[in-house]
């Protein structure tokens, strides 16, 4: 590939990941609202906090477990996002009343590839969002099956969603130091989400963000 995938790294939990993720040039930081971590699990007073301490560039990126217009709004203003990710298949009135009543808060929608699902359905979550993100997770389960999976789903499908959007698609599940390079090149993303690929026993490992950006570059011919 010639031009360079956007990285968006999730699941930060402390300071100190938020300072690694903003260092190593990560695009985007996501915040998981009930995250785990060594201190216990986040809060939205705890996200706030760690947002502002994001610097100037990467988005904010809050992933909301809510899925109606009222708490998605709500959660957003209280942890001071500036992209909200939607966690599950929404109708896309949501969308749009999220978007009428936060007007400058980009809408990150997610799509769950790890079931049946078609491309023709995909294609349609696109509407009225600013991004499509396609995980590994499957509509309709458990919160913790709308992403976080740490599998690998049908790049083959994805590829075909690319293909058919003209909204930019981030691509997640699975997505490793040792991955991503043969991801990019058959998918052709807009950027890529990771997460469980780039922490050694839950915590943010600074030598796999390095092998993980180091090998965007050789993607990107750099």
């Amino acid at each position: 590939m010639s031009r360079r995938v956007r990285v968006k790294i999730c699941g930060v939990g402390d300071a100190r990941e938020v300072a690694l993720a903003a260092a190593s040039g990560a695009d985007a930081i996501g915040f998981v609202s009930g995250w785990k971590t060594p201190e216990g699990r986040l809060d939205d007073a705890q996200i706030e906090a760690l947002m502002r301490q994001v610097p100037s560039g990467p988005s904010k990126v809050l992933l909301t477990p809510y899925l109606s217009p009222e708490a998605m709004i709500a959660h957003a203003v209280r942890c001071g996002a500036d992209t909200l990710q939607i966690c599950d298949h929404v109708p896309v009135a949501y969308r749009y009343e999220v978007r009428a009543a936060l007007p400058e808060v980009r809408l990150l929608q997610v799509a769950h590839m790890g079931g049946a699902i078609e491309v023709s359905e995909v294609v349609g979550l696109a509407e009225g969002a600013d991004g499509l993100l396609l995980d590994s997770g499957v509509s309709g389960a458990s919160f913790s099956e709308r992403g976080g999976t740490g599998r690998v789903h049908d790049w083959e499908k994805s590829r075909a969603v690319v293909a058919s959007v003209n909204t930019p698609v981030w691509l997640a599940g699975g997505l490793t130091p040792n991955n991503v390079l043969e991801a990019v090149s058959t998918v052709r993303p807009y950027g890529v989400d990771v997460c469980s690929g780039l922490r050694d026993q839950g915590v943010l490992s600074r030598r796999l963000v390095r092998q993980f950006m180091d090998a965007l570059k050789t993607s990107a011919g750099g």
